[in-house]
């Protein structure tokens, strides 16, 4: 019987569930650890406005939703439109693998300094041997690897 009344309750969740964001913030709420009771806390809410929000009974009004949205540092139109789960990306805090993607993106961003010393060295030659300009190549390399350095920093903010 239990069984029954779980899948009950299931799709009579789906069922209101009007949008994504009631299902959004029910997954954002508890990838954060958070009880329906703090985080009304936190936003400045009841707790009972946080169940009809998750439960898509009740929409928020704009105000609120911004709260909302601000409050978990989401994009309130992601927070509306896309469809988000209880993925550990959610709660980067928790996930082990946030130590790693720093490392990579740290060894990137070095590796980024190099290249662009790289290409200071490829252009002071030049300057220093203009003869090497009239072949072509060294100039293609040089420009290959500014556009390289400049999309790599781009990415990483620099």
């Amino acid at each position: 019987m239990a069984c029954v009344d779980e899948g009950f309750t299931y799709l009579f969740d789906v069922a209101l569930a009007k949008t994504p964001f009631s299902r959004n913030l029910k997954s954002l709420r508890r990838a954060r650890g958070l009880s329906q009771q703090k985080l009304a806390q936190e936003v400045g809410l009841k707790r009972s406005n946080i169940a009809s929000y998750e439960t898509g009974t009740v929409e928020p009004n704009a105000a609120n939703f911004l709260m909302i949205a601000y409050f978990f540092d989401v994009d309130p139109s992601i927070l509306l439109e896309s469809e988000l789960s209880d993925h550990p990306i959610l709660n980067p805090e928790n996930d082990p693998r946030q130590d790693d993607l720093l490392q990579m993106l740290s060894r990137f961003s070095a590796k980024t300094n190099d290249a662009d010393k790289v290409a200071q060295g490829f252009r002071e030659y030049l300057l220093l041997n203009p003869e090497q300009k009239k072949t072509g190549n060294l100039e293609a390399v040089l420009d290959i690897l500014e556009r390289l350095v400049a999309i790599n920093q781009r990415f990483t903010g620099h």
